[in-house]
């Protein structure tokens, strides 16, 4: 995961952030995947959601298939993309 490299006590940069975007895999798992519902759900899910009450920084997960992740990231709409 890429989390180590934003995990609390890391310097991101000067300012806190005030907000992050993740692109992600929405079919891997356990790691991430939709419910019945077609609401994420997973680890990466479970991880983000800490990370994010313990930075207070707000986090969007936006998961869809691979080749669009990774195109969101490659065209600047994401921060992280996480596997």
């Amino acid at each position: 995961m890429l989390m180590l490299a934003l995990a609390p006590g890391t310097t991101i940069g000067a300012e806190k952030r005030a907000s992050m975007t993740v692109v992600m895999d929405d079919n891997y798992p356990p790691y991430i995947f939709r419910d019945a519902a077609g609401t994420l759900s997973g680890y990466l899910v479970d991880s983000w959601k800490l990370w994010e009450s313990k930075t207070g920084v707000p986090v969007t997960l936006l998961a869809s298939d691979w080749a669009v992740a990774q195109k969101r990231m490659k065209e600047g709409q994401a921060d992280v993309i996480d596997t």
